[in-house]
């Protein structure tokens, strides 16, 4: 009767795979002249849109047709001021 090799390996867990998300975007691949002069994180804004991440203020632009700020630091116009606060006291 011929005995079976056994491996050391038959006694151990196997790795998991991890999954990889080929459309998601990785901040890491951002262009230098496209990154906010913030630094980025996790609130910052062109950060999230290069995600794909929801980020509010763009909604409400978007549906007034004012432009959107092109980094975080950029202060509010008075268009962008009131199109804000006319959405934050109607809700």
């Amino acid at each position: 009767m011929e005995q079976k090799k056994h491996t050391i390996n038959k006694n151990y867990p196997k790795r998991k795979k991890t999954k990889t998300h080929q459309n998601t975007k990785d901040i890491n691949l951002m262009p230098q002249e496209m990154r906010c002069i913030c630094g980025g994180g996790q609130s910052c804004i062109i950060d999230r849109r290069w995600i794909g991440d929801w980020v509010h203020e763009d909604v409400i632009f978007k549906s007034k047709g004012i432009e959107l700020r092109t980094s975080c630091c950029d202060l509010y116009t008075t268009r962008q001021k009131e199109a804000l606060n006319e959405n934050l006291t109607r809700n």
